[in-house]
């Protein structure tokens, strides 16, 4: 991700940091998957994933506070 695009992602969520357990991309790459998860008061849905083997994330933010939900058909 260039600098400019990070500039401009915290300008619009806001800057937070992040800290990963060592072993976070291989778990992903067992998932083959992202995770997804909520922040109730900061209002931000957060996408946890792999670019290669670089750990990304892409957060976006939402006025009301949020859960994530899916149909009970729905395979995750």
């Amino acid at each position: 991700m260039s600098s400019q695009m990070l500039e401009e992602q915290e300008q619009t969520i806001g800057k937070f940091t992040t800290q990963y357990s060592a072993n976070l991309s291989e778990v992903l790459n067992g998932l083959g998957g992202s995770i997804m998860l909520t922040t109730y008061q900061a209002g931000k849905v957060i996408t946890v994933g792999l670019d290669g083997k670089k750990i990304v994330q892409l957060a976006r933010s939402f006025d009301p506070p949020m859960g994530l939900s899916f149909p009970e058909d729905y395979t995750c």
